[in-house]
């Protein structure tokens, strides 16, 4: 569950390994900005279209939200490697 709904794209996240999780983030960083861009235009034209800007925002808040968790993620598989790396390097 993901902000209230079921999130098959935080159920791939924490599946991925180190380097698909790191391309993850680059990707939803991405996202982001496309549809934030979108959101501008559209809060530009005359009669906003209220219901679809409101639904980009939801969706930048979820891209926000799985970035931050992703990265999260990665950091604990960081640790948790350093650690291994260090325990078995004797």
């Amino acid at each position: 569950m993901l902000l209230g709904e079921p999130s098959p794209s935080l159920l791939r996240i924490q599946a991925m390994n180190m380097e698909k999780l790191a391309a993850k983030i680059i990707q939803l960083g991405e996202e982001q900005v496309a549809i934030k861009a979108k959101v501008e235009r559209l809060e530009a034209r005359d009669p906003q279209p209220t219901e679809q800007i409101e639904g980009l925002k939801t969706q930048i808040e979820r891209l926000a939200t799985l970035q931050k968790l992703a990265s999260e993620r990665l950091e604990k598989k960081k640790t948790r490697k350093a650690e291994w790396d260090r325990k078995n390097a004797r």
